[in-house]
């Protein structure tokens, strides 16, 4: 078996490549966080919602286009 069937299948196991993930799933779980909690917002008081959700929209809309392009 190769070196990158090896990488394929286990992973990276360089401190940085994990460093970065680790990075990229918190950013992930604060998106959605940040989604869910001004989405609720805009049910009860809608115009404070909307200043947080719809920016929070945008950038989290960025944020996926760019890591579904590599």
């Amino acid at each position: 078996m190769s070196e990158f069937d090896k990488l394929m299948q286990g992973g990276s196991k360089r401190k940085d490549v994990e460093k970065r993930q680790v990075n990229r799933a918190q950013i992930r779980k604060t998106l959605l966080w940040t989604l869910g909690i001004s989405f609720l917002l805009t049910i009860i008081p809608p115009h404070i919602g909307l200043l947080v959700f719809f920016p929070a929209l945008i950038f989290s809309l960025i944020y996926s286009a760019r890591e579904w392009m590599g």
